[in-house]
């Protein structure tokens, strides 16, 4: 897993806007091994997607207030978090964000200003569901976020994005690292999971060349193709996945607590981005072959590595 900077992770938690900034980071040596239109129903609504393998039924709409997620600093993240995290699903527009944001006070580093609308659709409620979002005009704007004190470059977005998620909820993960003549293996907990893979839409960094020249292979330009959002030992994190110009995995993570990039990434989180974007990467193939709905022991069993 190599080391980049990631600036539109926060966008895609209840949209794209979610991860706008995160960063990408690992060692240098070491390479990770048809969506429908943006909805255009009023805001705040979008109706009820049938969906005949669930026997519960479903709330579209947006409450009349936004809830803060507590221990998530930035008011988008946080909202955004909630939202996800407490199974709504509907539309939000920026005049909606910009009302709460007021409300609630604080500065966000994120450019909800160039969001029209964020929409949430279910597919299977409680598992999967598609984050659809859509700015104003395709996106090219400075990275929100800064590595060693620097803001290393730009993030490009199209002007349509479209998400899938799953909902995974607790995971333990398995990372295997080899110190001097033997191997250790330590374990992952993280609870809270939502994973996201862009299925339309480009979502791209692009890297000064002075901090690529500076930073060598820790830090390049990538490609996003996956987010996560997730607890790890009670603290929320985004990562941002994705791949390299030379094919190479790509992985960053953004303490939503801080409010900044972890760079390098934490001894304890090492691994996680290559390991989820391969999940992600499985479950999207399930979902093309008709597996978007799958729940139960069939759904774990395609969390297993």
């Amino acid at each position: 897993m190599k080391t980049h900077r990631l600036a539109l992770a926060p966008l895609a938690l209840s949209g794209t806007i979610l991860f706008a900034g995160l960063g990408l980071a690992g060692p240098p040596a070491c390479a990770d091994a048809i969506a429908r239109p943006v909805a255009t129903t009023p805001a705040d609504t979008l109706p009820a997607v049938p969906d005949a393998l669930a026997s519960d039924s479903v709330h579209i709409g947006l409450p009349a207030v936004l809830e803060r997620q507590p221990g998530v600093n930035d008011p988008i993240f946080s909202i955004l978090t909630r939202l996800v995290t407490s199974g709504t699903y509907g539309t939000i527009t920026q005049e909606r964000l910009r009302q709460e944001v007021a409300r609630i006070g604080g500065k966000s580093r994120l450019p909800y200003e160039s969001v029209v609308s964020i929409t949430r659709e279910p597919v299977k409620p409680g598992w999967t569901a598609l984050i659809r979002l859509e700015f104003q005009e395709p996106i090219d704007l400075p990275v929100p976020y800064s590595i060693l004190g620097y803001h290393p470059g730009s993030f490009t977005a199209s002007q349509q994005c479209v998400f899938r998620e799953w909902e995974v909820g607790k995971i333990r993960l398995s990372e295997s690292e080899q110190k001097g003549d033997h191997t250790e293996t330590r374990t992952i907990d993280l609870e809270d999971v939502h994973l996201f893979a862009s299925v339309e839409g480009e979502v791209k960094i692009d890297i000064d060349a002075w901090i690529d020249a500076l930073l060598g292979g820790a830090i390049d330009d990538t490609d996003i193709t996956a987010l996560m959002l997730g607890r790890w030992q009670g603290e929320w994190y985004g990562v941002a996945m994705g791949y390299g110009h030379d094919h190479s995995g790509r992985s960053g993570i953004l303490s939503l607590r801080q409010d900044k990039i972890l760079f390098p990434t934490p001894d304890g989180l090492r691994g996680v981005g290559r390991q989820m974007r391969a999940r992600a990467e499985r479950l999207g193939r399930i979902w093309d072959a008709g597996g978007a709905r799958l729940d139960g022991v069939a759904r774990r069993m395609l969390l297993d590595p």
